[in-house]
């Protein structure tokens, strides 16, 4: 489904902090029902955030020729590329509208990508596990939407990727899904963390969001692969963050546009600044399909496929050259081969993977 173009309200519709606070922080009601929040689930792509109508998902598609193609790479990169794209929009969706005081009237920020998790569907249709025996071009269709805010610091989003019609009733086929992390990030070589906006939310889904929060930050760092005990190396580099505006851009899109300093043909603007925190995608993508190579020369796997992996992520600039370190391990009771890949930009972890491949 396409999302239908935001509604915004003029700049004279918010007369205060407190009340451009409230746009975000109070979803308006109706006479009987309220209306939905980012946290309603897939088919809400609308939220309503008091007199203002804000997207809260995006849409990715990519033609997929299965012919030796990694279809776990090629969701991980779409599914990057869609929360970069909504993260970057939500992060500065307030821009236009903040007044003297507000912690949004500030520079353009950029949506950074610091966590990533995604888990192979058992039910993919037939899809799943079958990367690399060719057959006719199919259409993968990644989706993400927003979930949460936590802390002023870190948006939470899901997403999940598909085979475009790929069942009898034109509906697609799920084959991978999962959740991913994002802050803001100011301009400059520092890429400093920045505020990020609230998200509305019923009661019941700010707890739910709370305790996913929690157990994010009790989960244990990922170890990392040195050049002296990796069995792989190879590298790969971020490349500049982009936003899809809507088929028929709103006012809010074009002063969004305008507001990022975005350039671009058609619908799609890529940020032209050098200090700007990049998309990660094809540095995530190019580790799993390292991940992928050990799994199969261990043979502990029947085609070396990714069951499902974690990642923890630095910002990165674009072209930034990231050199990738990979191992296999053996998996603990029934969990099958690890592989661990870690992306080093100079003596810095940029990137930490743990992918589990399929038995």
């Amino acid at each position: 489904a396409r999302c239908e173009p935001p509604a915004w309200p003029s700049k004279n519709d918010v007369l205060s902090e407190v009340s451009l606070r409230q746009v975000h922080e109070k979803v308006e009601r109706s006479t009987s029902t309220s209306a939905p929040s980012p946290g309603a689930g897939a088919a809400t792509s609308i939220a309503a955030a008091g007199s203002r109508h804000t997207v809260v998902s995006r849409t990715r598609n990519v033609q997929h020729e299965d012919s030796g193609s990694d279809l776990a790479a090629l969701c991980a990169e779409a599914a990057t590329e869609a929360i970069g794209d909504l993260g970057t929009y939500w992060v500065n969706s307030v821009r236009p509208f903040a007044l003297k005081g507000s912690p949004y009237l500030r520079p353009p920020v950029a949506g950074s990508i610091t966590r990533l998790a995604m888990e192979r569907r058992e039910d993919g249709g037939g899809v799943a596990g079958h990367e690399g025996e060719g057959g006719a071009a199919t259409t993968l269709r990644t989706r993400a939407s927003l979930l949460a805010e936590h802390d002023r610091s870190v948006c939470e989003f899901e997403f999940r990727c598909g085979v475009a019609g790929a069942v009898a009733d034109g509906q697609d086929t799920v084959v991978f899904e999962g959740t991913a992390w994002c802050i803001a990030t100011k301009l400059g070589p520092k890429l400093e963390p920045a505020v990020v906006p609230p998200v509305p939310l019923g009661e019941e889904e700010r707890e739910e969001s709370t305790l996913r929060y929690k157990a994010l930050k009790q989960r244990p760092k990922i170890a990392v692969v040195k050049e002296a005990c990796a069995e792989a190396s190879g590298g790969a580099s971020a490349r500049l963050l982009s936003l899809t505006l809507n088929d028929t851009p709103s006012l809010g899109d074009e002063q969004l546009a305008s507001a990022l300093s975005r350039s671009g043909t058609g619908q799609k603007f890529t940020i032209p600044v050098q200090d700007v925190c990049g998309d990660a995608g094809p540095v995530v993508a190019e580790a799993l399909r390292m991940a992928r190579g050990l799994a199969t020369a261990a043979a502990r796997t029947s085609d070396g496929s990714v069951a499902s992996f974690e990642a923890e992520l630095l910002p990165m600039v674009p072209h930034a050259s990231v050199k990738l370190f990979g191992r296999a391990s053996g998996g603990e009771g029934d969990e099958g081969l690890v592989v661990f890949v870690t992306g080093w930009l100079g003596d810095k972890p940029v990137l930490r993977l743990r992918a589990r491949m399929l038995a």
